[in-house]
């Protein structure tokens, strides 16, 4: 490696001629390196062909092209002659053998070349090429690593051996690298520079020079999303309001990422959106999640990422009946609850009322700012326990009224009261409307039996929900 000077006609921007030479050995050793392509801007990553790269976690419509596809899975290798595909809204974080990690953004494609016998005894070449999209890579500095995956295209070579660096493929704006953290070694023809971490790298699609300039500062949040958010399988988002850039033409665009975890090595959410200063997104599931956004300027260059921001998503769970309990509404800590349009408690279970609708509603605020109302079905606040007896048919009148006595109580003992209660019977049977008694839980009613000589079957029906079938015998017993 030739020693480092500022670029001439080809680079404008910072000087980085001020970095130790300790630095310039660290950046060297074990390196990534990058051509980047002015008129068709495509970067090619290679990598020692005892190097493997999987999947370890892949969130949307990711597929794997070769002979054949197939959906990408957590676990899967990049096989040479094969390439990874994210879809709109997809993500796909991948660790290499040396440490190395990827993370593609959506609309990316990634692929591997086929391996050949000089790859297999030879030094590493070119092999992998970054055709669109964009990629994240991040490594930790490692002594005894000597390797790293390569980025390659026709007019410039990056190295570093740690750090963190954000890659932009656009097929009409050009490839941008923005280097967060850590230090890379940019070679365009035979002119060197030392890029230092927080600058950026531009290649416009038609022209010859490549501008390096200080990283464009990160959004501000004018709100930072909520600390906690009510969860539910029916409903559940969160919103931000961003701070607009300055200057505030051109508008660039907003980059905002969605992850379990702070470091952002398991991204659910990665999507760019216009530079509204109103950002939404939703939460698959409950639990821990963290927030960043990010500028991309001219489609390829991306501001460092704003701090990450903590949001707890948390809901309430339904705790099925059991024998002697109820089903009951368990609300976490950190989330306040109430059924039915009830004041807002900080009891931890809420009992529910088995065959009846009930309206939960959740805030995390105990005052009520924020609340989420979601519905809870009859069928899941069962289960209705029910003693249904058929008088039998007098033998001096098979015709006359048999009355029906009906007893209903929940899981626990507890007798139903007020509940809507029918009894559904063939179109020969007739039937009376159920009356509720005035002993709890007794519902009494009548059936008339006329044309049906062998046994049939009545339909208990409560609060909408059909409780059981029950057989009837037409004849009188003998």
């Amino acid at each position: 490696m030739r020693h480092a000077r500022p670029l001439s006609n080809a680079c404008h921007g910072d000087d980085p001629r001020g970095v130790s030479a300790a630095s310039r050995r660290a950046a060297a050793a074990g390196a990534f390196a990058v051509w980047v392509g002015a008129l068709f801007p495509s970067i090619a990553i290679a990598q020692s062909p005892s190097q493997t790269t999987r999947a370890v976690a892949v969130h949307g419509d990711v597929q794997t092209v070769g002979q054949t596809n197939a959906p990408t899975r957590a676990g899967d290798l990049l096989e040479p002659g094969t390439r990874w595909v994210t879809r709109a809204g997809a993500t796909l974080t991948a660790v290499s053998s040396d440490g190395t990690r990827v993370q593609l953004g959506p609309e990316t494609e990634l692929s591997r070349a086929p391996r050949t016998d000089a790859q297999r005894h030879g030094p590493p070449t070119p092999a992998w090429t970054l055709v669109r999209g964009s990629l994240i890579m991040s490594r930790e500095l490692n002594t005894r690593v000597r390797r790293s995956l390569q980025i390659a295209a026709p007019s410039a070579i990056l190295l570093f051996s740690h750090g963190e660096a954000i890659v932009h493929v656009h097929p009409r704006e050009g490839l941008g690298l923005t280097v967060l953290r850590g230090l890379a070694w940019l070679r365009v023809g035979g002119h060197d520079a030392i890029i230092p971490s927080r600058r950026v790298v531009l290649m416009e699609v038609g022209s010859r020079q490549t501008r390096i300039a200080a990283m464009p500062s990160p959004p501000q949040w004018l709100r930072e999303p909520p600390g906690g958010v009510v969860w539910t399988p029916e409903r559940s988002s969160a919103t931000a309001d961003l701070r607009p850039p300055e200057p505030a033409t051109p508008a660039p665009r907003l980059r905002v990422q969605l992850a379990r975890d702070a470091a952002f090595q398991d991204v659910s959410d990665d999507r760019t959106v216009p530079s509204a200063e109103h950002v939404s997104w939703s939460l698959p599931q409950a639990g821990e999640y963290f927030v960043r956004a990010a500028w991309i300027h001219r489609g390829v260059v991306s501001s460092s990422w704003t701090v990450p921001v903590r949001v707890l998503a948390v809901g309430p769970t339904i705790v099925p009946a059991a024998s002697g309990q109820v089903a009951r509404l368990r609300v976490p800590a950190g989330l306040y609850c109430s059924l039915d349009r009830a004041a807002l408690q900080t009891d931890r279970t809420l009992n529910l009322l088995p065959g009846y609708r009930h309206v939960a509603r959740c805030s995390t605020d105990a005052s009520g700012a924020g609340a989420v109302d979601f519905p809870i079905g009859a069928e899941v606040s069962g289960p209705i326990v029910a003693t249904v007896v058929v008088q039998s048919a007098l033998r001096s009148n098979a015709a006359a009224p048999r009355m029906v006595t009906i007893r209903l109580h929940d899981g626990g003992g507890r007798p139903m009261q007020l509940a809507n209660v029918r009894l559904l019977t063939p179109p020969t049977v007739g039937v009376s409307a159920v009356q509720e008694a005035d002993l709890p839980g007794l519902y009494t009613t009548s059936i008339i039996v006329r044309g049906v000589d062998g046994p049939f079957s009545v339909r208990l029906v409560v609060n909408d929900i059909v409780v059981q079938d029950v057989r009837v015998d037409a004849a009188p017993p003998r």
